[in-house]
């Protein structure tokens, strides 16, 4: 099992965002409890480094202080989004308190004794409720917090249980408190379904159950009616199933708190599910909507070998190179108002490795798939050819890009789309070219990059899609389909081409693999231009 390292700067810069959100959201719905929201993060973050007297640090490693920050910032969104909608008694600032302060620590039951040696803390899993519980009273209660949030903090921790159906019966003294709870227990689920490492996170999530396997006893589990599992593996291959037949009734059983979610974002929209559906689908999608690279596909054709393409790329990499930060900003800087770099296929023809034959064909399957080429409709083909023919023109006509845009929206027969560019600090997405009769969204508008369709393909370099009957299932009403799609540049994803609503159909692999097209031709064009910018 890999140990957390607290000291990480990304984590701590991602963290910091994280909280930073959250105080954002306190700040405006309930300014006086800012301060103790404040210390509350401050002293989690202590815990989950091992700095409290009596516990070492988190050593699971799923179960993180970053997941507990997910889970308190989606549970904030969630309250706020109650507070917009019409209609609903107004939450008092001791239950925003305790919806916070529950997620907060509702998995700080993994959390071992100092001294205890014994395992990473994965044995608890069957027990940690109750000992998060424990350990919130005590700190809300030495904190001097308000003793109708301490209460209510306790009771709200102990719905996330995750092995027994939700009991609501008594719990709570009215339905507004009922409701908060109700919240963090969907925050639970819904955040961690919606991180954007949500599939890798899986086998460190295994690791914590086998822990737990041998500290319970498999006989004694089994027993109790506790499905075991084999493998990280057996989780990935379940988890749609796992998604559909516990995750959604549990919501309904929850009451559909997710609703308020929709409510907080507007214009319809919950990036969250737009995450999960992201999530679930992105490993359904196969090769033909995936950015290939040149090497791979010489390789595949035979004419170059993996040593080969070994060198050549060690020899590319000490070639002088655009940092992906600095494109970033002349990209943005260009939008508003050319260094060379030698090619890998012109180091494999120097090294003789492989014909100019030979890199035609390569770089040939590598911007136009043959799978691809011979399903394209004349439709498609001329509508490709007139945007590559504007396309030629964008380095003296940047305004061309939104016309572009325009064109795909038509192409694909969609309400609307959008190019996305990542902000200088890569912490949110700017809406650059909107297009379309229905622009919801406005031109600098940001969209943050850990939620949403788009914040997934940025943080993933890889394309998806999700349709209307998986918003459908997962929200609860029509919400429209998406597609979306890495934008590159000088081999770094630095932003996103995204569709919205395609009329009457969803979009499908043949329309992903088209916009993965337009993208590499886009993302082409704009490095040649970008790269002989120059601000004034």
């Amino acid at each position: 099992m890999t140990r957390i390292d607290y000291t990480s700067e990304s984590l701590q810069a991602s963290r910091q965002v994280t909280i930073e959100l959250i105080l954002e959201i306190t700040a405006s719905d309930y300014p006086g409890a800012l301060d103790l929201t404040k210390n509350l993060f401050a002293d989690l973050t202590r815990l989950f480094a091992g700095q409290w007297p009596d516990y070492e640090s988190c050593q699971v490693g799923y179960h993180t202080l970053d997941h507990a920050l997910d889970v308190a910032l989606a549970t904030a969104r969630m309250i706020s989004g109650w507070q917009k909608s019409q209609g609903n008694t107004p939450i008092p600032e001791h239950l925003f308190l305790s919806g916070v302060a529950a997620a907060s620590f509702h998995d700080a039951g993994f959390m071992k004794e100092k001294g205890d040696d014994a395992g990473y803390g994965g044995k608890y899993t069957y027990t940690h409720v109750p000992r998060s519980m424990t350990i919130a009273e005590k700190y809300l209660t030495d904190k001097h917090w308000p003793a109708q949030a301490i209460s209510i903090t306790a009771k709200t921790i102990s719905l996330t249980e995750f092995h027994q159906r939700p009991n609501l019966t008594g719990l709570f003294a009215n339905r507004t408190e009922e409701a908060v709870a109700c919240m963090v227990a969907t925050a639970d689920l819904v955040a961690q379904m919606a991180d954007i490492d949500y599939m890798k996170r899986i086998s460190n999530l295994f690791d914590e159950f086998e822990e737990a396997y041998e500290f319970e006893g498999r006989d004694s589990l089994s027993q109790r009616g506790v499905y075991l599992f084999n493998s990280a593996q057996e989780m990935i291959d379940g988890t749609i199933g796992f998604y559909e037949n516990f995750v959604l009734p549990r919501l309904k059983d929850l009451g559909r708190m997710d609703k308020f979610l929709i409510a907080f974002f507007g214009e319809g929209r919950n990036l969250y599910f737009e995450n999960i559906t992201a999530n679930l689908t992105a490993h359904l999608i196969g090769k033909a909507g995936q950015r290939r690279r040149l090497g791979e596909i010489l390789e595949d054709l035979g004419v170059v070998s993996d040593e080969q393409i070994k060198k050549a790329l060690g020899q590319q990499r000490n070639t002088p190179r655009i940092e992906p930060r600095q494109m970033n900003d002349l990209l943005l800087q260009w939008v508003d108002q050319q260094l060379p770099n030698k090619g890998l296929g012109d180091i494999l023809i120097e090294m003789k490795a492989i014909s100019p034959a030979d890199l035609r064909k390569g770089l040939l399957s590598q911007f136009l798939p043959p799978d691809l080429a011979n399903k394209l409709t004349g439709a498609e083909w001329r509508t490709m050819l007139e945007i590559s023919l504007l396309l030629q023109h964008l380095h003296i006509n940047p305004w061309l890009l939104g016309q572009i845009m325009e064109m795909i929206t038509e192409m694909f027969h969609c309400e609307a789309g959008t190019i996305l560019l990542a902000s200088p600090d890569r912490q949110g997405l700017v809406v650059m070219m909107p297009s379309g009769l229905n622009k919801d969204m406005q031109r600098g508008d940001l969209v943050p990059v850990d939620k949403g369709l788009a914040g997934w393909v940025f943080s993933h370099g890889k394309p998806t899609m999700v349709s209307d009957q998986q918003l459908a299932a997962t929200i609860g009403r029509e919400s429209g389909s998406a597609i979306a799609v890495p934008l590159y540049l000088t081999g770094s994803c630095l932003g996103v081409v995204e569709l919205f609503n395609k009329h009457n159909v969803d979009f499908n692999e043949h329309d992903l693999a088209i916009l993965v097209l337009l993208a590499g031709m886009i993302g082409n064009t704009l490095e040649i231009a970008v790269t002989g910018f120059r601000p004034k």
